[in-house]
């Protein structure tokens, strides 16, 4: 991620706004990670500590003192810390480029070249060695050890903390996870209203015409004979770029009533038939209409004239489609409120993916501020419809070198940041459910090592094999659940957050939940289901021989 893609990204999050940047977050999603690592090397810890029990216990008989105890448990934890931390770093050095080279994400100057980056790694390296080190450290210090060093049996551990720590773990991987597929899901649906409904592809002219002789019913004119060219028009930006042209909309001339963030867009007659985008309520545009032509540019403007709206727009007032036509909208201008006159309502077609806070898209018919042809061919040949396009223009001022792109290559160039931040996300999810996946291996080794003896009379009195598996398996899989239960709120604010940045917006059903479970469950099975399975197969004998 270079500094203009950084810069880009902040965009996307409002940092001017809300004071948080892109860094911050990914450096925060990286802390959230490390808390987990943590607390997993604190419940495998715990587990390796039931085995040092009777080692720790003679230390403190032969005069060892629990500050030194400790104080060994927070060393060991430390060079551990600073030595996987060198490794990741390691790790990272050598992957610099190529993940640059795939994704665009510099690491070099996005994390290694900051102060703060560095910062808060010692203090993640602190906490981790403190968390990781002193809940161990304080349960061979204690009471166990000493029981154990006499012969006497101990229980395992802290069990219920145990369990919580699986529990945090497995609440952030699957905040994570249900993050990654809301992600993935709103670019799928960007990609589907990049084209035209109904067939065939946009061709945005990406140089305007606003310097040039050429008018858009020139370009109209000549290429009236390519059969390739479904229809022609022109807008005041170019399609799926990062452009913004927003403004605020009021319901009624009061501008201090509530108000509704819209982009603004100057357009030509045949816009919409040309993107596709059916007209719901109301009628299109017509520049021989009185009343349709917009008298000035977008800014600045105080005179009344007739616009058309979006679906969604028309919801953010309050208003059905048919509702909307002939309602009187007002922005402010240099001369108070200027009043805006509904004339139709068409299916949100927008040609902007990011919102900015904006709730739909307004359209004025402007033949001064459209600049940027677009131009819908027919599937099939685009090749042939480009070559022909390329002929036509060329007769038509030979001296213009006209630049396009077609209307997904736009959205690829300029999407490519939320490719690299959801490829980010993906990364730290499957870095959080493999430590998690480790707790809770940690967490079934206790469970199972202490719960032999009543695994062993459960099968002596009757129980089944089947029976005894279900047993343990429920045990392990209920933090599990509860926990992806618990981040399902926090993870559908964050979801509900990230959509409100794009105008075209996917509906947060239950996929990424359902999918977030699923997720979590199957890996829990896999991770601890060797372990269940041989403490239900032991033999009670084996168990009991020496009780």
């Amino acid at each position: 991620m270079t500094r203009f893609h950084e810069t880009l990204a902040n965009a996307y999050v409002r940092t001017d706004q809300t004071g948080i940047g892109v860094s911050f977050l990914l450096v925060l999603m990286g802390a959230l990670v490390l808390g987990v690592a943590s607390l997993n090397y604190a419940n495998l810890a715990a587990a390796q500590a039931a085995g040092r029990l009777r080692e720790s216990g003679m230390r403190i008989l032969l005069g060892a003192t629990r500050r030194q105890i400790i104080l060994q448990n927070l060393v060991e934890s430390a060079v551990l810390a600073i030595g996987a931390l060198v490794l990741v770093l390691v790790i990272l050095a050598v992957l610099t480029a190529p993940l640059a080279g795939a994704t665009g994400i510099n690491l070099a100057t996005l994390l290694f070249g900051r102060v703060a980056f560095w910062s808060l790694l010692v203090a993640g390296v602190t906490v981790a060695t403190a968390v990781g080190g002193l809940y161990p450290a304080i349960l061979l210090s204690g009471w166990r050890a000493k029981t154990a060093a006499r012969g006497g049996k101990t229980k395992q551990a802290a069990s219920r903390l145990a369990t919580l720590f699986v529990g945090i773990q497995f609440l952030v991987t699957s905040l994570l996870l249900v993050m990654v597929v809301v992600m993935f899901l709103q670019n799928a649906q960007l990609r589907r209203v990049v084209s035209p409904s109904g067939g065939g592809a946009l061709l945005a002219i990406t140089t305007s015409l606003k310097a040039l002789p050429v008018k858009i019913d020139d370009i109209r004119t000549v290429l009236r004979d390519v059969p390739e060219v479904l229809g022609v028009a022109a807008a005041s930006t170019i399609p799926w770029t990062l452009e913004v042209s927003s403004g605020s909309l009021f319901p009624t001339q009061e501008l201090g009533t509530r108000r509704v963030e819209a982009y603004i867009n100057g357009v030509t007659d045949d816009y919409f038939s040309t993107i596709g985008a059916r007209v719901l309520a109301g009628r299109d545009f017509s520049s021989e209409r009185g009343g349709d032509v917009m008298p000035e540019s977008l800014t600045g403007n105080d005179g009344s004239f007739n616009v058309i709206v979006d679906r969604s727009l028309a919801q953010a007032f309050g208003w059905s489609p048919e509702a909307a036509v002939g309602r009187t909208i007002y922005r402010q201008s240099t001369h108070g409120a200027a009043p805006f006159q509904i004339v139709g309502v068409v299916e949100d077609r927008p040609q902007h993916f990011l919102g900015v806070g904006s709730r739909g898209n307004l359209y004025c018919l402007s033949l001064e501020a459209a600049h940027f042809p677009i131009i819908r061919v027919a599937d099939g040949a685009p090749a042939a419809a480009v070559a022909a396009i390329d002929a036509a223009l060329a007769r038509l001022a030979p001296q213009t070198p006209f630049q396009h792109r077609f209307s997904l290559e736009l959205f690829e160039e300029n999407a490519e940041i939320l490719t690299a931040v959801a490829a980010i996300f993906g990364v730290l999810a499957v870095f959080a459910i493999s430590i998690a996946v480790l707790g809770l291996s940690g967490m079934a080794i206790q469970t199972t090592s202490g719960r032999l003896q009543e695994i062993a009379i459960r099968k002596i009195l009757g129980a089944s094999y089947g029976a005894v598996l279900r047993l343990l398996l429920w045990d392990l899989s209920r933090p599990v659940l509860i926990a992806t239960v618990v981040s399902w709120p926090i993870a559908y604010v964050c979801g509900q957050a990230y959509l409100s940045l794009f105008t075209q917006r996917t509906t947060l059903g239950v996929l990424p939940f359902v999918a977030s479970l699923s997720v979590t469950i199957i890996v829990a099975w896999m991770a601890v289901g060797w372990q269940i399975v041989a403490a239900a197969r032991r033999d009670p004998a084996d168990i009991l021989r020496y009780e």
